[in-house]
């Protein structure tokens, strides 16, 4: 479920449109009313309900009178590989939905357009992750993910595993004996303990942001978001 006039904008953006729209004619800015507008030149099915069974199933404390119902993507890792993406992200161990949902949003700013979730990851499509994720979770390319795939990645497909963890190297260092074609994997796992032996063990490199030791680590969605980043611009810099 998506809730809301800007994720419901985003998924148009996206292309990906809703199985059905309920809403509550009574409840209804004139933006939302747009938008309903071109969800029916899309031919979206809209079912109006009343403001209380929206609420039912409502998981804010104040809805904009929009939900939107979309179907799940079976996207297979082996389906994704054949698109070749170069940089993916790994979600290993991150419970807070707010977390995941801001990585998935940086991972579509800096070019990770497929995020892979192992198991003892929060659900990607938790409420909470898709509004924290501002509409971001319609674009990227979410997989399941174990060791075992990680593993034939590395293999098969020549990928390299970057791992952040805090006794890493400095990120700066790695990338810069990054080339410009290599595959690259970059795991983030939980600010409480870290990603999980398994990940650690398949890891090429470990890799860490230097920062102030007056702070013991940074929070897995903000120290993601900056070796994303970091990583991004790097690649910019090497297509010159």
């Amino acid at each position: 479920m998506a809730e809301g006039i800007r994720l419901l904008e985003e998924s148009l953006r996206h292309k990906r449109l809703p199985q059905t729209v309920y809403f509550t004619p009574s409840n209804l800015a004139e933006r939302a009313q747009l938008l309903l507008q071109k969800l029916r030149d899309f031919r979206v099915p809209l079912l109006s309900v009343s403001v209380r069974d929206l609420n039912r199933f409502s998981d804010t404390e104040t809805n904009q009178g929009l939900i939107g119902v979309f179907k799940i993507p079976d996207y297979g890792i082996d389906r994704i590989i054949r698109s070749d993406p170069v940089r993916i992200l790994l979600l290993d161990n991150i419970s807070d939905p707010g977390n995941a949902g801001t990585l998935l949003r940086s991972a579509l700013a800096f070019g990770f357009d497929t995020v892979m979730v192992t198991s003892n990851t929060v659900e990607p499509y938790n409420p909470k992750v898709v509004r924290s994720s501002a509409g971001a979770i319609f674009a990227v390319n979410l997989v399941d993910s174990d060791p075992a795939d990680l593993a034939r990645l590395k293999q098969k497909y020549r990928y390299f595993l970057w791992a952040a963890d805090i006794a890493g190297e400095d990120i700066t260092a790695t990338i810069g004996e990054m080339q410009r074609n290599d595959k690259i994997i970059v795991a983030i796992g939980s600010e409480a303990v870290g990603l999980t032996p398994p990940i650690i063990k398949l890891a090429d490199r470990k890799i860490r942001i230097l920062h102030d030791r007056r702070v013991e680590s940074l929070n897995a969605a903000v120290a993601g978001s900056i070796i994303m980043r970091e990583i991004y611009h790097s690649n910019i810099e090497l297509k010159k």
